[in-house]
């Protein structure tokens, strides 16, 4: 997808690895979350070993850390709301005239290299979104 290989800032057509997590509280779906990375920087981000690291830390930046000694920042977040789709409604448990919130976002490492494209798919009824800047 073109939008995607724009957003890691790599060509069209590079291998990207999609990890794809529902996110759940007291046995509830609240949120989707979709990760994209480019392979040429995580070249055995998909082998079951380092999936297996994933499931177990339940933290992306924790993994990232772990498995590839790389640290990252968050460049950029956008937050919009919109109507879940009939997949997603599945999946969050929602009727389909709900709200969600869509976080898409950029992270970087600490050469400023885009690792990773992010879009997460919040349940608008029972989310709240505090974004605070460590000062």
């Amino acid at each position: 997808d073109a939008a995607i290989a724009a957003a890691l800032e790599v060509e069209p057509g590079q291998s990207v690895a999609l990890i794809q997590r529902l996110s759940t509280a007291a046995d509830v779906p609240i949120c989707l979350s979709y990760g994209y990375f480019p392979l040429y920087q995580f070249p055995e981000l998909l082998s079951d070993t380092s999936l297996a690291r994933l499931k177990h830390t339940g933290s992306i930046s924790r993994w990232l850390h772990e498995q590839y000694g790389c640290d990252h920042i968050r460049r950029e977040t956008t937050v919009s709301a919109r109507l879940v789709s009939a997949p997603q409604a599945q999946l969050l448990s929602l009727p389909l005239n709900q709200p969600i919130l869509r976080v898409e976002s950029i992270n970087v490492a600490e050469h400023r290299q885009v690792i990773e494209y992010g879009v997460t798919q919040f349940r608008g009824d029972c989310m709240e979104l505090v974004f605070q800047n460590q000062l």
